[in-house]
């Protein structure tokens, strides 16, 4: 897999160093970061003659190496969070067995106590005694058993719509940040304009928490002050 994304991203870099002409922004940043971190990364070693752009490079490379880093921990913190609440309700979940299995082997042991009586009368006596109380205790335990099946699997379900909220957030946030250093790239090497450095607050998604809040604060990035021009 890695191997076919190698080549098509060396397909493109050969085109864009035939054609004088980069990807759309928009487009490559879709691809995610760790991709456009190649492709530019192929660029600096492909188009040195063809742009006065080590400059640029030189600038954008470690934005987009952070960028790239920032997003794969971003995401990882997502799925370890999810995993985490899963063990939680798993624990929960095994915590609750165990009591339905002391009240099961109680049930159990009533019914056995009936066992060993020897006179048959006596014997019939004790487990007529049992039925409605064992089929009532049975009834509530199988009760119990469907209510915390349900719980589970609500859990999980909402486990996995925070999981798919907190990796959406996480690309969309990367997303944009990478078409705009992209942007910016390619304006620096199309002028031959290296930008002076300033700050901008950047969205850092928080992986969700197991109440299902999401915390959204704003961190501080360097990025370019000149405007983006880009044939699309």
């Amino acid at each position: 897999m890695k191997q076919s994304t190698a080549i098509v991203i060396c397909a493109l870099v050969a085109l864009t160093a035939a054609a004088h002409d980069f990807r759309s922004p928009k487009e490559i940043s879709k691809l995610g970061p760790n991709y456009v971190l190649d492709y530019v990364s192929l660029l600096q070693d492909t188009l040195p003659v063809i742009h006065s752009s080590s400059d640029c490079f030189t600038y954008y490379m470690p934005l987009l190496t952070e960028l790239a880093a920032e997003t794969e921990t971003q995401s990882e913190a997502c799925n370890s969070t999810a995993a985490t609440d899963i063990n939680t309700s798993m624990t929960n979940v095994q915590t609750e067995n165990q009591e339905l299995s002391t009240n099961t082997s109680s049930v159990v042991t009533s019914l056995g106590k009936c066992s060993q009586i020897t006179d048959a009368i006596s014997q019939l006596e004790c487990y007529s005694s049992l039925n409605q109380d064992a089929v009532r205790q049975l009834q509530q335990i199988a009760n119990n058993a469907s209510i915390s099946l349900r719980a589970y699997n609500q859990n999980i379900t909402e486990i996995n719509n925070e999981l798919l909220t907190c990796n959406t957030q996480v690309s969309s946030a990367s997303q944009v940040q990478t078409e705009m250093y992209y942007s910016d790239l390619i304006y620096c090497m199309n002028n031959n304009a290296v930008p002076t450095t300033t700050t901008v607050a950047t969205t850092t998604v928080n992986p969700t928490d197991a109440t299902g809040a999401t915390d959204v604060s704003g961190s501080v990035a360097p990025a370019t002050v000149v405007p983006t021009t880009v044939n699309n």
